[in-house]
């Protein structure tokens, strides 16, 4: 494909591999060139990524820089720039053609607010699957443009699919649907008795270790809520989450006049990602698997309480102004860390996001909430000082987090 350009960012990680393995089915004249592959602590697969795939550039973490480039080939080293700055990436994209070059942003966690500062600081048309940025842009950003945005949560893209037949103001509720991961139906006392390794193998799809964890809190459906609001605008009182444990229907717009609109597909990560892909002019005639048989059967179930009991204190009492969303995404991921060094336990986990969220947002006179509000919608994609800006913000409020719930004697001060 002629002078168009893709940036993998998560290149070595699930979304990556996926649009990867699209591409590979390519003939060569219809493939995009890779102008970048990112990639965070997998050297062996990124080198083995590079000397398929030939990217210009190789983004990684500084202190994996010199052992990336001595792991590449000598042939290669001398044609691949190995970058690992903000300020690399911007002089770099600040030259890109913008109407010839996308950017998937596959990258799990707080990092992947980097390519969508780029996507939108630049006006570069983006596929997302990271939650995390599409949060911090609709709650700290002011000028967030949800039109350079693709869609790749299979819950969101539906609903991107579904708004060609529904427009906005003829809408209803908006439903989007959770499998319940691995506590569906379960008893607290069982849920107490899951392991790490139970907890991260999710029944239906096949996702990073995080994002399954999530999907067994309620976390991912949180995110998701907000989400709908930042990338669609739709009012928060018009979102509803439901139960689907086999993960086959991912949203229903249900209008003013009752007529419920439904995208239902086999659980398949490859088919928003092949949507963005014919979005941006490339066909892989990717088809998925059928789930239309002699037995089908849809069960949804609008009960989240017992499932997700965090999901429906965070739904009743979200404030954007607050930015709780983006509070939310730190101490998920700092309590994801003290689960996998096994400092606590997943159930510990779940109890922790509800009474850390309770003491934040629901406690009258807290001292957190006027740093937050006054840093709301306060930054800038336009201003390119304002990803420094926005990285120190989040990082002295969310020490001033953790040691308020210290104060509070919510966490241990081993933590």
């Amino acid at each position: 494909m002629d002078n168009v350009n893709l940036s993998i960012f998560g290149s070595t990680g699930s979304i990556g591999s996926f649009i990867l393995s699209l591409m590979d089915k390519l003939q060569n004249k219809n493939k995009p060139e890779i102008f970048l592959l990112s990639g965070y602590n997998q050297i062996k697969k990124l080198i083995d990524l590079e000397e398929k795939y030939r990217a210009k550039y190789l983004f990684v973490p500084e202190y994996y820089k010199e052992q990336v480039f001595n792991s590449l080939p000598l042939s290669l080293r001398q044609k691949v720039d190995i970058i690992s700055s903000f300020e690399e990436l911007y002089d770099i994209y600040s030259q890109v053609d913008k109407n010839k070059h996308y950017i998937l942003n596959g990258i799990i966690g707080i990092n992947g607010i980097i390519p969508t500062f780029l996507s939108q600081h630049f006006n570069i048309f983006s596929g997302c699957a990271n939650k995390e940025s599409i949060i911090i842009s609709h709650e700290l950003f002011k000028d967030f443009k949800s039109d350079l945005v693709f869609p790749l949560d299979s819950e969101h893209h539906a609903i991107y699919e579904l708004l060609k037949a529904c427009p906005k103001d003829k809408i209803e509720r908006i439903f989007i649907t959770g499998s319940g991961g691995k506590v569906l139906g379960k008893k607290e006392e069982e849920i107490e008795d899951l392991s790490l390794d139970e907890i991260i193998k999710h029944p239906n799809w096949d996702m990073g270790k995080r994002i399954t964890i999530d999907s067994s809190s309620g976390i991912n459906k949180a995110f998701e809520f907000i989400e709908v609001q930042a990338l669609f605008d739709i009012s928060k009182d018009k979102i509803s989450i439901l139960i689907d444990s086999k993960s086959q229907i991912h949203a229903i717009i249900q209008d003013l006049s009752n007529y419920y609109y439904v995208a239902a597909s086999h659980p398949d990560m490859l088919l928003p990602i092949n949507k963005f892909l014919d979005k941006i002019g490339i066909n892989t005639s990717y088809r998925s698997s059928q789930i239309l048989n002699k037995s089908i059967k849809f069960e949804l179930n609008g009960e989240i309480e017992k499932t997700y009991p965090f999901l429906k204190l965070f739904m009743h009492n979200y404030k954007k102004e607050f930015i709780q969303g983006t509070t939310i995404i730190f101490l998920n991921s700092y309590f994801q860390d003290l689960l996998f060094s096994k400092k606590i336990n997943f159930s510990k986990l779940r109890k922790l996001l509800i009474d850390s969220y309770s003491i934040l947002f629901k406690e009258d006179k807290n001292p957190i909430l006027r740093k937050l509000e006054e840093n709301s919608n306060k930054f800038s994609f336009s201003i390119k000082d304002d990803f420094v800006n926005f990285t120190n913000f989040t990082e002295y409020v969310f020490k001033d987090i953790l040691n308020y719930l210290k104060e509070k004697k919510l966490m241990e001060e081993m933590w």
